[in-house]
């Protein structure tokens, strides 16, 4: 798995993505930095890294989309096949080297509240835990890119893929506040998640008959919850979308609330994505 970290880590100066990567963050940070703590004079320095979340809509893209796609595309891909390394090796060589440009990124931008210091008292535990949860918010889109980049043969299609992807999450919180909160719309949001939950079992195990039983199961389950008029169609759209959203879970972080479920969850969302990432590459070894 070293070996693999190495090569992929060096990889990324050996095309210049890592230099425009690295580049691209701090200059926006120092933007953010000169906008929010020097020109308008705001000592609060977690309002920066808040407002840096943006940045992942294309520093995740340009981190991502050569991981597996390039192999694709060049061919290359049947020789993770042949290697005595384990897929399971091969991706997390891949994911870690991707962290760990992302990680250096961050570490660069501490100079900024270092500086900041000198001329104001800075709320320490509440920027560490802001740096956390936007390290954390990384890992997980770093995860999700790297398996949409498994899924295309095509930098640019996964470069795209990993933007719409990201951007969805972002819209997340904005969509559940404007969909119907009543009860026959959260009783159809509910039956959308669970044909969407189907598919996806389904395009992992390919068998149609377990996957029509767990579709009619639940389908019933959610009738009979309708008609007896259970409180789980209260708020159900927002209730939903407030647990999957990755960030309202950084809002926490970012105004000082550190909540051992939320860092469970990144960590949980992380191992999901990766677990898909080496079964995607695993089925097409064979």
């Amino acid at each position: 798995m070293l070996a693999i970290f190495k090569k992929e880590f060096y990889s990324y100066f050996y095309n210049m993505s890592g230099y425009i990567f690295l580049a691209l963050f701090i200059f926006i940070a120092s933007v953010f930095f000169s906008l929010l703590n020097i020109f308008q004079g705001f000592p609060d320095f977690q309002y920066v890294i808040s407002d840096m979340t943006i940045l992942f809509l294309i520093i995740i893209p340009i981190l991502t989309m050569n991981l597996y796609a390039q192999e694709m595309k060049n061919k290359t891909d049947q020789l993770i096949f042949t290697v005595p390394v384990s897929i399971t090796k091969i991706t997390l060589g891949k994911y870690f080297a991707a962290v760990t440009l992302f990680s250096s990124a961050i570490v660069i931008t501490f100079l900024l509240p270092i500086t900041l210091s000198f001329f104001s008292s800075l709320p320490l535990a509440q920027i560490c835990g802001t740096y956390l949860g936007y390290f954390l918010l990384g890992l997980c889109f770093i995860s999700i890119g790297i398996f949409i980049s498994a899924l295309c043969e095509n930098q640019i299609a996964a470069a795209i893929s990993t933007f719409a992807a990201i951007f969805v999450c972002f819209m997340i919180d904005n969509l559940a506040t404007i969909f119907p909160t009543g009860k026959n719309s959260s009783a159809l949001f509910i039956f959308i998640l669970i044909s969407i939950l189907c598919g996806i079992i389904y395009t992992r195990i390919k068998n149609f008959i377990p996957v029509a039983i767990i579709f009619i199961v639940m389908t019933i389950l959610l009738i009979a919850a309708y008609f007896f008029n259970l409180p789980i169609f209260d708020s159900a759209v927002y209730k939903i979308s407030n647990f999957v959203s990755l960030l309202a879970r950084f809002n926490n972080f970012s105004a000082g609330i550190l909540n051992l479920s939320d860092i469970v969850y990144y960590l949980s969302f992380v191992s999901l994505f990766l677990f898909m990432t080496i079964n995607t590459i695993e089925k097409r070894k064979w």
